[in-house]
């Protein structure tokens, strides 16, 4: 890596060897605070999202990773997978709130901007002319309407028909509203939506990698965990 003066450069790359190794469907990492869960979930969006058809090619020795451990690792085993997968990227540590009616808007406001991030959506040509439209209203509600039922499992899939290939589904703070919920007595209602519109049906863990897809299998929410750090949960990769 380049030169750094005063100061320290962690390279936690291969943590992206890791996940394809273990094999898991889903992973949480379960730590204190400040042990940089969130920094790892954005190196993993950053390694694994498919650039933008309208960014301009970058030299593979130019990216970043490419002085990181992980470009080498395994006999390059593990580059074919960088910038390869749609990947969904929410945060709700932003979705603590005194009433379930400000919960509910903030969750519902941190989906449809995940929503307009993947905004090329809404003229995808593998589309129908209704999932266009669904997409549109969905990204055009602003928070303000009622989101359709597992829009998170929604937009994985419109995002396998425009790229085909499998989105690697990220989440961050995923316990933030439910704690918040349990303080502030509306638990009941923060959970019961966050299964209809947050997470992925079991269903969706029968999928397996295949040569048309290649890519991971899309990945659940975390369940409660007997740990009352931060939860990150990813979606976990083929394998190499």
């Amino acid at each position: 890596m380049p030169a750094v003066r005063d100061s320290v450069v962690v390279d936690k790359s291969l943590l992206i060897a890791d996940l394809f190794r273990s094999g898991s469907k889903a992973t949480l990492f379960c730590r204190p605070r400040r042990f940089g869960k969130s920094l790892n979930l954005s190196m993993l969006h950053c390694y694994f999202e498919i650039a933008p058809s309208d960014s301009p090619a970058e030299a593979p020795d130019d990216d970043v990773f490419a002085s990181m451990a992980i470009w080498d690792e395994d006999a390059v085993a593990f580059r074919k997978h960088h910038r390869a997968y749609p990947v969904v990227h929410l945060s709700f540590n932003n979705t603590k709130a005194q009433t379930w009616s400000e919960g509910r808007r903030s969750i519902e406001e941190n989906i449809v901007g995940e929503h307009l991030r993947h905004g090329y959506l809404a003229e995808s040509a593998a589309l129908s002319a209704e999932e266009r439209a669904l997409f549109s209203r969905i990204a055009g509600s602003h928070g303000e309407d009622q989101l359709p039922t597992n829009s998170l499992l929604l937009l994985s899939r419109l995002l396998f028909q425009h790229h085909g290939q499998r989105a690697v589904i990220l989440i961050d703070e995923y316990d933030a509203p439910v704690m918040s919920a349990s303080a502030n007595h509306y638990y009941r209602e923060a959970v019961t939506f966050m299964k209809m519109r947050a997470t992925i049906p079991p269903t969706m863990l029968r999928c397996r990698t295949t040569p048309a897809s290649g890519g991971p299998c899309a990945s659940p929410t975390p369940r409660s965990a007997s740990c009352t750090a931060r939860r990150s949960s990813s979606a976990s990769p083929p394998s190499p």
